[in-house]
């Protein structure tokens, strides 16, 4: 039960809460612990491993967490996030330039990647973590797409791929489809083209 029950709105300088773990301090449907904004001790997901801020929602995977300015209808937004950790960004993102990074993202790509390494760039990883891929799957690919529906209609035209030569040992081969995404060239295991 509540031990103040406010009918109208509240202001304050600031609003405190008592110290200790609660993943929804802050509850936004009565008193649900499904949705909140908390604080917890522990949280080891990613690369955290102490206190984090909380922000929860319930277990249905079309909900999750939306940003957008005021003239945004229900349909569009800036970033929506769902609770199975499907992120959609409506511009452009810049990643690795530092905790001083200043410039607006979208200037140049719509994802900007950095490093700053004398020896070493920025690396992007296409990883298929199964434990037994199958000879001929792929460990990964770059699609290309076209929106272009005079004829055919939309499609991925071209791609690069990795693909799994066998169970083992464990090597692969890049294969790079043109075309209407068929298959044009191959670099075997052994570098042989």
């Amino acid at each position: 039960s509540q031990k103040l029950h406010v009918a109208g709105k509240v202001r304050a300088d600031e609003f405190l809460t008592i110290t200790g773990n609660n993943r929804t301090k802050i509850k936004f449907w009565d008193t649900s612990t499904n949705y909140g904004i908390g604080m917890y001790s522990a949280m080891t997901y990613g690369g955290l491993n102490d206190y984090a801020m909380t922000f929860q929602f319930n277990s249905e995977a079309d909900r999750g967490f939306w940003w957008g300015d005021s003239t945004h209808t229900n349909a569009q937004g800036a970033m929506a996030l769902t609770t199975e950790g499907k992120l959609t960004v409506a511009h452009s993102m810049r990643l690795g330039f530092g905790e001083s990074d200043t410039t607006t993202p979208g200037s140049a790509a719509k994802l900007e990647i950095a490093e700053y390494h004398q020896t070493t760039g920025p690396v992007i990883r296409l990883s298929n973590t199964h434990d037994s891929i199958s000879a001929g799957g792929t460990h990964g690919a770059i699609e290309f797409f076209s929106g272009d529906n005079s004829n055919p209609a939309d499609q991925v035209v071209s791609s690069i791929k990795s693909v799994h030569v066998a169970t083992a040992p464990n090597y692969g081969e890049l294969a790079f489809h043109t075309g209407s995404n068929a298959e044009a060239m191959r670099i075997d295991s052994t570098q042989r083209v």
